[in-house]
């Protein structure tokens, strides 16, 4: 089981216990906004499903996704996600997305947890890339992405259809020779 760790938050793999602490913040509407799930919001029920559907991708050999919840130390609780998948092992090509509490936005922790993925990524996982994709209204996802030295490769206009709504992408990436701790 992977564990990694920064000054406020473990970043570690989900368990089925988690359900109840992430529904508590899945639930909310500000949660969803920027989000491409379909069904809002899950059940209890729901966010079982989906952890024991990250454990067995956890659980998968060779390894494409690393899916973890943001456990804030001082409060022992869970605060967000982050998932980690490898798009192309031989090229060293992989994604990101993640999810906070948005009780706690603005605080700093997602760029904390981003940097640390960024670290996992360049150095334990030996990638060359690392991308993610947002949303141009979600300007806290785009404060976080910039802070860690990723760069806007380009929007693509009404690419992505949800819940009835066209929306565009934004597209960021960091290479591993742009990459600085």
């Amino acid at each position: 089981m992977i564990k990694l760790e920064t000054e406020r938050l473990i970043l570690r793999e989900p368990v089925i216990e988690d359900a109840d602490q992430i529904t508590l913040y899945n639930t909310e509407k500000e949660f969803w906004q920027y989000t491409t799930i379909p069904v809002v919001p899950p059940s209890i029920e729901g966010t079982k499903d989906f952890l024991q559907s990250c454990i067995d991708e956890n659980a998968q050999d060779p390894r494409s996704l690393y899916y973890f919840v943001l456990v804030d130390k001082a409060l022992d609780q869970v605060i967000g996600d982050m998932r980690f998948k490898i798009e192309h092992h031989d090229a060293g090509i992989a994604e990101f997305g993640y999810g906070l509490n948005p009780a706690i936005h603005g605080k700093g922790y997602m760029t904390e947890a981003l940097r640390e993925i960024l670290r996992f990524g360049f150095e334990d996982m030996q990638m060359n890339r690392i991308h993610a994709v947002t949303y141009p209204e979600n300007i806290g996802s785009i404060k976080v992405m910039e802070k860690c030295g990723m760069t806007h490769e380009g929007t693509l206009r009404q690419n992505e259809y949800v819940r009835g709504t066209l929306f565009d992408e934004m597209y960021f990436s960091i290479l591993k020779d742009e990459y600085t701790k």
